[in-house]
């Protein structure tokens, strides 16, 4: 389970000496990823349920509205294939990019609910970061030495 042993201080200072705490450390990080994923899902379908937005005064609508389809799919795949990747315990290259989008998306757009559960899920995904990096190292856990002969 990715808080087994203990509050928020698993997802600031994770365990990275076991692969264990590794991918405990990843399993926390595709947990917000996937909340972040869905929470933009629910929000972006409420605003296109909700908004009559209208891109006829932007000199090209279909160009303005096919951008914003982009700019939206890629903030909620982005996420998900993060979260795809951390639950194969890979992912250290797309788990870097999707949270320095999605701390761009926090320092650009800044409300006090976003800043405190942010700052929540920036650990969460720093945490990941770290372990599916020692993961792709893939050496200098503490449970590679057995006393054989003890």
């Amino acid at each position: 389970m990715a808080y087994e042993g203990g509050g928020l201080r698993q997802i600031w200072q994770p365990d990275l000496t076991t692969r264990a705490g590794a991918q405990s450390a990843m399993d926390s990080a595709k947990l917000c990823f996937l909340i972040v994923a869905g929470l933009r899902t629910l929000l972006y379908g409420f605003f296109a349920l909700t908004s009559g937005l209208s891109f006829r005064g932007l000199g090209g609508g279909r160009v303005a509205a096919s951008l914003l389809a982009v700019a939206v799919l890629t903030d909620i795949i982005l996420p998900l294939v993060a979260a795809w990747r951390l639950h194969i315990y890979k992912g250290a290259f797309v788990v870097p990019l999707a949270t320095a989008l999605y701390v761009l998306g926090i320092v650009l757009a800044p409300s006090i609910g976003g800043v405190i559960i942010g700052a929540i899920f920036i650990g969460a995904f720093v945490g990941g970061v770290r372990g599916a990096w020692a993961l792709r190292r893939g050496t200098g856990f503490a449970e590679d030495h057995y006393a054989t002969f003890g």
